[in-house]
């Protein structure tokens, strides 16, 4: 098999915390979708998961990779991660790596353990101002979540390209299923390529905070890593998806 696997998520996806870390999350190698990809004979394997990543830059990251590379032989594996992220492209950042970008998440932002230290002021109070708008109220959260699957799902349908969903902290919140705008999304995106249905019993961190060993910064270590490659390569190999 001559097939490229693309991988796409923050740092739940990126090897954060695994051995070899030097700060900046990036320990490609040992994360669970390389170590799926090469499970499943890939000839080459594309990770461009960063820590704090958005949706928003996830699916244009996925979406340009894949409309350059249509020429490979691809399968596509997403960890989407909290649709309350911002991974800001400005100015201001352009040295930052990767990407130039600086991260906006709740619970990061304020924490001096976490936060990025080149943060802006003004940026820092836009997003607190922005999460008590309507913007930050959970039902439209799952919206945008739905809307963000939707859009790059489609993409790649349109493009015959295989794919692999994974959420890997949020689910499809059951108390909105039933709602006509939510459930017209949901039957839109019904698919067994969206593992488990993006259910909460489906969510990668829930699948494993209570059996493996986690990190200190909240991550999934090794075995956890390991333990969930080989349940989505039997889940992938069980429904024929390496192929359209």
């Amino acid at each position: 098999m001559s097939k490229t696997f693309f991988i796409q998520g923050c740092s739940h996806c990126s090897g954060a915390e695994l051995p070899g870390d030097n700060g900046n999350g990036l320990v490609y190698d040992l994360s669970w979708p390389n170590q799926l990809a090469k499970n499943l004979g890939a000839s080459e394997v594309v990770n461009r998961a960063v820590p704090g990543s958005s949706n928003t830059w996830i699916a244009k990251d996925t979406i340009n990779y894949v409309s350059k590379n249509l020429h490979k032989d691809l399968f596509v594996i997403i960890g989407f991660t909290g649709a309350d992220r911002i991974y800001l492209k400005h100015l201001a950042y352009q040295n930052n790596k990767p990407h130039g970008r600086v991260i906006l998440t709740p619970g990061v932002v304020d924490n001096k353990d976490f936060a990025d230290k080149e943060l802006l002021p003004e940026h820092h109070d836009m997003y607190k101002t922005l999460l008590l708008t309507e913007w930050g109220e959970w039902n439209q959260i799952q919206l945008r979540f739905m809307q963000e699957v939707l859009y790059l799902k489609t993409f790649l349908d349109d493009h015959a390209v295989p794919y692999l969903f994974v959420t890997t902290i949020f689910p499809f919140d059951e108390k909105y299923r039933k709602a006509y705008e939510y459930k017209w999304l949901l039957d839109k995106l019904n698919s067994k390529r969206l593992y488990g249905g993006f259910k909460p019993e489906s969510v990668y961190y829930n699948i494993l905070k209570d059996k493996f060993h986690i990190n200190e910064k909240f991550h999934i270590g090794e075995e956890g890593q390991r333990y969930f490659a080989e349940l989505m390569q039997e889940y992938i190999t069980l429904n024929d998806l390496l192929l359209h």
